[in-house]
């Protein structure tokens, strides 16, 4: 099986399905590979924070021409996977294959090879449903290699269920509990997010610290309309999920922002999330933020400067980095941003710089340790 996930992710995913008990783990990039049986299936779409989705493979080949990924396809028997008249969706991706010049071909493609082939044998024939599909198939063309799978996931795994309406530059899910994991949070420490926007990383940290799977909430997975589902596995998989989740955190989470309407946003998704009583939201702008005393950590996601001006963003990020300087005192405090020259009016200096991609976004999380005492700290 194959989880796809983001750029800088990889060990962190491996090391989750290693704790779900899945065999022959193996990094590539932006995605792991590993074995396991349906029971591990389940549990990784149930259970990984960091997955964007599970892929099964059926087959694997090499395109010189368009009629090879015709015969590819037809080498799967697709009766054990669909019904002769059940509906599908075929996922396509080609990048740098002369046969390919764009996606739908080989998808069309695929469609025609996978028709073809039941009709021959049952007089029946599938059809493309881009709404309620029996199976996601992804096709994906990488040069000359090509990989056929079935995506058990359906929708991302990071839509976690307690985020429904879009909000402005919202912070992908699985990202968000990656950086947390990164950051070596735990819930053995309070966690303060002083720019909390809508609230991912307090969610996030919330069932992180709880040890509650992200998918709990959600109610499919693609899995569920295949023809081997077992619906009472699944259940036992997400009845043994919800035993293992704690009750109640032992540090705080507070998340704050200094726009009303998305703290009432942030408390909208902790709702959804069933973390209402666990996670503190509040109006605050930053520098008015008082942390809890002793050791913690500080997450920003701050402002890419889309939006303002280069004075703007500058300040901001200034003014962040006088809040952790003053106000954070025995805290690790990290900065999540896209904007690299904005990052160096923070005037801290870093201990870690790690690679991630927000999108398409080039970034960096950057974390600088606020120790006591007077230690100086010198710009990057």
């Amino acid at each position: 099986m194959v989880a796809k996930t983001i750029f800088g992710l990889e060990e962190i995913l491996a090391k989750e399905l290693a704790d779900l008990g899945a065999q022959n783990i193996r990094t590539a990039n932006r995605s792991v590979t590993f074995d396991g049986d349906k029971e591990i299936l389940y549990k990784a779409n149930l259970c990984l924070r960091t997955a964007g989705r599970v892929l099964v493979p059926l087959t694997t080949c090499k395109i010189l021409k368009p009629d090879d990924l015709y015969k590819a396809t037809r080498t799967v028997n697709w009766l054990d996977y669909l019904k002769a008249d059940g509906r599908m969706i075929i996922d396509s991706v080609v990048n740098f294959n002369k046969s390919f010049k764009n996606s739908m071909y080989a998808a069309q493609l695929t469609k025609d090879a996978i028709v073809d082939q039941i009709r021959a044998k049952t007089g029946k024939r599938p059809s493309i449903d881009n709404t309620k599909p029996d199976i996601r198939i992804n096709l994906h063309i990488n040069k000359t290699d090509c990989s056929i799978a079935l995506d058990s996931s359906g929708d991302p795994l990071n839509k976690r269920g307690y985020r429904t309406e879009r909000t402005l530059a919202p912070l992908n899910e699985c990202l968000a509990a990656g950086i947390l994991k990164l950051c070596c949070y735990d819930g053995s420490r309070p966690l303060i997010d002083p720019m909390c926007g809508s609230g991912t990383f307090a969610i996030e940290a919330a069932m992180i610290a709880l040890n509650r799977a992200p998918g709990l909430i959600r109610k499919n997975y693609a899995f569920m309309l295949w023809l081997d589902y077992e619906k009472g596995l699944y259940e036992k998989v997400k009845s043994d999920a919800e035993k293992k989740s704690h009750k109640s955190l032992r540090h705080p989470i507070i998340g704050s922002d200094r726009n009303k309407q998305v703290i009432e946003k942030a408390k909208t998704h902790a709702k959804r999330a069933g973390l209402q009583s666990i996670v503190k939201f509040e109006k605050m702008n930053i520098i008015d933020q008082i942390p809890p005393e002793g050791k913690g950590i500080a997450i920003c996601n701050a402002p890419y400067g889309e939006r303002l001006d280069e004075k703007e963003i500058e300040q901001l990020y200034t003014t962040i980095g006088d809040s952790f300087k003053h106000k954070y005192e025995g805290y690790d405090a990290y900065l999540f941003t896209g904007n690299l020259k904005a990052a160096k009016s923070v005037g801290l200096k870093t201990s870690q710089k790690i690679k991630l991609y927000n999108g398409q976004i080039e970034c960096r999380l950057f974390k600088y340790e606020m120790y006591r005492g007077s230690k100086k700290f010198k710009p990057e």
